[in-house]
């Protein structure tokens, strides 16, 4: 490594005497010698990561800060930035393809993100911080590593493992040998469990011990938060070199300088996870409930109390209870080489691509890794990859990725000058390996997990980009990289796909179509609270590396429990320490970069549905959907604007209709637009108060008048995310879904606020129960106008109503919502004749006690919600309550 450093350092030289502003003289040179030290030094992180040492450590960390200064060189030669300013600025520029503006364009960015132009002191500064955060990043993850190697559990009670299914105990069994105990059995011991991923998850999943679920919780959530190992000084000091390097830099926090290479902004970003965590949060609420009532039926004496290493637990067995669904049951079906045959058959039939292995072609880490070939129709090799499959504690981190070994580069690269070379990845995941003589039997989650680093893996070897410094996953925005990979998971629920891999490893029996379908209906399962997850660490993400002050008077985990408040329906422990091994964002790429999963969904669930309105079933036209996506979200990397890419793709920009779709809210939608809207307003409702009123009756007008208001509320009304349906608290009561105090509230503060109006309005104003549009007093229509504005709307729908819904109103937003709904009322109720302010109703009937036909009107909104309610159940069937699917509905059309 020193060696080729040296090499480079001289060859950077030279290249700074002669560059000059042109292809051949720039770029090309350029490419070579970023490209030797990129697969070089790649090969040095894989092998870190899969075949970690205390001797690879140390030559690491020897070798490190001379790698670091060769790239500070290297990314602030001012001859070079100079020379690719000169590109961008000369008559060629037009001529060059996108691919090559790109590279100009990035490349001037990297080299002012780099600290080219500084000088004096602040580049010394600037570099000096470059080395620590360098070395900091590899303590973090070695801490991280070590950590989680550190803990053991041995386990000799077989009662301590009750409710383990067999996978867990071999596991365990297998784990408690390499550690050098004999006479080991999974059936009877001993089993020792770690912190490694498949043994956390066996444990707070499925353990019927509680006290062994707290204990492993525990210690998860504080890895490599004490002692030696203790990371939280290293999170501290990394933030605070990242906000130094930022205002060096002139940007005012890290996180502008992680969004100055995204689609997104800071803002765009923020504005981005409050839309999902407002909507997600009643439904993680409801989520919760659900778990506490479930338990409580089951008799479990912790019903009233649950907390963190209980959730998963009694999820598993909601969802089994629910679904009928056992994870653990489904491994039988899921056996690797069955699953990897169906990932090549997919791809056979999307891309035209055969893979097939390639095993000694090349040397490997470890026995257990695999190499394959991939081929195009005419049997050429286009790529290669390898597939690092299993868990290994002791020598490889925890997680699954996908990464570059070499990529696509141009004939200069080649080793004959002549041809491209070929690009080659790696793909790591850490599931359970082999026991005993079974394959290694999967989780559905494991298999989808193998199916989104593959999607990575695709996009870097399927590539068709000559430009190498653009080819493949290189030149991505990085929040737009998320892409492929979330469009392959959706396969995983393609039946033809899934039929293909889930096949019995004993029998050979296929999947029953019965399980096929409670996997489909189970997809949605606690989506509100996975949600929150990930929303939760993509905020405290941005809020470390755009608000927090290091040394302040906040510490890193008050902002992490502030954070919390809004984003877990539990509070956290107060010993949780889960920042000090969130290696994504100290460690990794995602700094201030985790909102990407988020930002990346609309594109991949919209990618998919091309192949939907195809035909799933159409092979040929799905073919000819898989050639189009290859030829563009593929094959083009870097080398063009993602969304360019995406409209190449799509033939439009993109839409969240089909993740609104693939989530179930569709239907929601529609059930809303029949049963509420068109029966409330448009019908029962409108009928009985024009029969109170006499307006204009004819059902054309009155479903007019309903489209009108259903179209209001959803793109102007909810704003604030506040809703005003009738039909959505009184449907909540009906069918059981939610507590009946939130509807009691909900009913009783319009009610207040109806009956303040009415009150003023009789009383006051003199005006009579025939209401505004009704008879009044001779010159006091002016004098109602006003106290109805004043006092209705903002007593009812700011005040009264908004105050119920949680959160969602915030100062200004109420204000908008009450005066949108009033332009509502007062310009669109008089089209159909109709009234839809309950104080020309109810309060007038409360206040005047004149209650003749009042029931009609009361009565006709609760007849549309059970319809509404009950046509919403027939269409999609869920354990989520009306009012979060409803609000999920108009977040997503919003966006």
């Amino acid at each position: 490594m020193r060696a080729l450093l040296k090499k480079l350092e001289s060859d950077l030289v030279q290249l700074e005497r002669t560059v000059e502003p042109s292809w051949p003289k720039l770029v090309e040179p350029l490419e070579k010698m970023k490209d030797r030290l990129a697969v070089v030094w790649g090969a040095v992180n894989h092998l870190k990561a899969v075949k970690d040492t205390c001797e690879f450590r140390s030559a690491v960390e020897e070798i490190q800060p001379e790698k670091v200064e060769f790239d500070l060189k290297l990314g602030q030669s001012k001859p070079l930035y100079n020379a690719f300013k000169a590109i961008r600025e000369s008559s060629d520029w037009e001529g060059l393809s996108d691919a090559q503006k790109r590279i100009v364009e990035s490349s001037i960015k990297e080299a002012v993100l780099g600290g080219v132009a500084l000088e004096g002191s602040k580049r010394q500064e600037f570099n000096k911080i470059q080395q620590e955060l360098t070395k900091l990043s590899r303590k973090f993850e070695e801490n991280v590593f070590d950590a989680t190697k550190k803990f053991e559990k041995l386990i000799t009670d077989k009662k301590e493992i009750e409710g383990l299914p067999a996978t867990a105990l071999g596991l365990a069994a297998q784990t408690a040998s390499s550690k050098g105990h004999e006479n080991v059995t999974a059936e009877n011991g001993p089993w020792m469990f770690t912190l490694d991923d498949p043994s956390v998850l066996s444990v707070i999943q499925h353990a019927r011990n509680r006290a062994l679920r707290e204990e492993i919780y525990r210690a998860y959530v504080t890895r490599a938060s004490s002692g030696e190992l203790d990371n939280t000084q290293v999170i501290e000091q990394i933030l605070k070199l990242r906000l130094e390097k930022a205002k060096l830099l002139g940007y005012k926090n890290y996180a502008e300088v992680s969004m100055a290479t995204k689609m997104a902004t800071v803002s765009k970003a923020e504005a981005l996870l409050e839309k999902l965590r407002s909507a997600s949060w009643n439904a993680a609420v409801q989520d919760m409930e659900d778990l506490r009532q479930f338990s409580k039926s089951q008799g479990a004496p912790e019903a009233d109390e649950l907390t963190h290493w209980d959730i998963s637990f009694w999820s598993e067995r909601l969802c089994e209870s629910k679904y009928e669904i056992n994870e653990e049951e489904l491994r039988p079906y899921f056996s690797l080489p069955k699953v990897m045959n169906g990932l090549f058959s997919l791809v056979k039939m999307l891309f035209g691509m055969d893979v097939e292995p390639a095993d000694g072609s090349a040397p490997v880490w470890n026995a257990d890794v695999r190499l394959y070939r991939i081929k195009d129709s005419s049997g050429k090799p286009v790529s290669y990859f390898y597939f690092d499959p299993y868990s290994r504690p002791a020598e490889k981190r925890g997680g699954a990725w996908m990464d570059e070994v070499v990529a696509r580069s141009s004939r200069i690269l080649s080793d004959d000058k002549t041809s491209i070379r070929l690009p080659i990845a790696h793909i790591v995941c850490n599931q359970m390996p082999p026991l005993g003589e079974k394959p290694s039997l999967m989780t559905f989650h494991e298999v989808k997990t193998v199916f989104h680093e593959f999607g990575h893996a695709l996009q870097h070897m399927l590539t068709k980009q000559d430009e190498g410094l653009v080819s493949g996953i290189r030149g991505i925005e990085w929040d737009a990289i998320e892409l492929p990979s979330q469009f392959m998971e959706n396969w995983c629920y393609n039946r033809d796909t899934l039929m293909s891999m889930a096949k019995h490893y004993e029998t050979g029996e296929c999947l029953p179509e019965d399980i096929y379908q409670k996997l489909l209906a189970a997809r949605t399962f606690r989506a509100g609270s996975l949600s929150l997850i990930h929303l939760k660490l993509a905020t405290v993400d941005l809020e470390l590396h755009s608000k927090y002050v290091p040394g302040g008077s906040e510490s890193i985990f008050d902002v992490d429990r502030r954070i919390s408040e809004k984003t877990e329906v539990i509070p956290p422990l107060l010993e949780d320490r889960f920042l000090c091994s969130f290696i994504h964002i100290f460690s990794g790429a995602y700094a201030a970069g985790y909102y990407s999963y988020k930002w990346a969904e609309v594109l991949s669930a919209d990618a998919f549905s091309a192949f939907e309105e195809a035909g799933l079933h159409d092979e040929k036209a799905v073919r000819e959907t898989g050639k189009r996506f290859h030829e563009t979200i593929l094959a083009l990397g870097g080398g063009k604007d993602p969304l360019k890419v995406f409209v190449e793709f799509r033939g439009r920009e993109p839409s969240p209709e089909p993740l609104l779709r693939h989530n179930g809210l569709l239907h929601c939608m529609l059930a809303e637009l029949i049963g509420t809207y068109c029966v409330i307003f448009a019908g029962c409702g409108s009928v009985a108060v024009n029969k109170l009123y006499g307006g204009v009756t004819f059902p054309g007008v009155c479903v007019t008048w309903g489209l009108i208001v259903m179209a209001m509320i959803y793109t102007v009304g909810h704003i604030s995310g506040a809703h005003f349906n009738p039909a959505v608290t009184v449907t909540l009561s009906l069918l059981g879904l939610c507590p009946l105090k939130e509807v009691a509230f909900y009913i009783v503060s319009q009610m207040l606020g109806s009956i303040l109006a009415s009150g003023t309005l009789v009383l006051i104003m003199n005006v009579t129960s025939d209401g505004f549009f009704g008879t009044t007093p001779a010159g006091s229509t002016g004098q109602s106008f006003v106290v109805e504005i004043v006092i209705t709307f903002i007593l009812m729908f700011v005040i009264s109503g908004a105050s119920n819904d949680d959160r969602a109103i915030k100062k200004h937003g109420g204000i908008v919502v009450g005066m949108t709904i009033m332009l509502n009322v007062f310009v669109g109720g008089p089209i159909s004749g109709a009234s839809m302010n309950p104080a020309r109703s109810v309060g007038p009937a409360i206040v005047l006690w004149k209650f003749e036909g009042i029931w009609a009107y009361i009565l006709g909104p609760i007849i549309g919600a059970m319809i509404g309610g009950f046509v919403y159940k027939l269409l999609k069937p869920t354990d989520k309550s009306f009012s979060d699917v409803v609000k999920r509905t108009r977040l997503s059309f919003r966006s």
